[in-house]
């Protein structure tokens, strides 16, 4: 019998807040006219999420869904591959 690692999908499902606005984006690059808004508004959610990819971490409150194909062999952990971990909801 071989053994295979299990396989795990990890979703946000809620969240979060930016943490950023526009505006205060705006004004840290000293930008005073609505032309650039609509590419601030697409730059501060792909930074988040490029920063969030590259650091394993969470920015912001967010719900997070992780599913797995099997359970680990033995006592083998179960890993949250994201974090920081403020709650968990259910294990099913």
């Amino acid at each position: 019998m071989s053994y295979c690692e299990p396989r795990w999908i990890v979703k946000v499902t809620a969240g979060p807040t930016e943490p950023l606005t526009t505006a205060k984006a705006k004004e840290q690059c000293n930008v005073d006219h609505t032309d650039s808004d609509a590419w601030f508004a697409t730059a501060i959610p792909a930074a988040r999420k490029l920063i969030e990819a590259k650091s394993g971490r969470l920015i912001g409150t967010q719900t997070v869904t992780q599913t797995m194909d099997a359970f680990p062999i033995g006592n083998d952990p179960i890993y949250l591959h994201l974090s920081p971990l403020q709650s968990v909801t259910s294990i099913a």
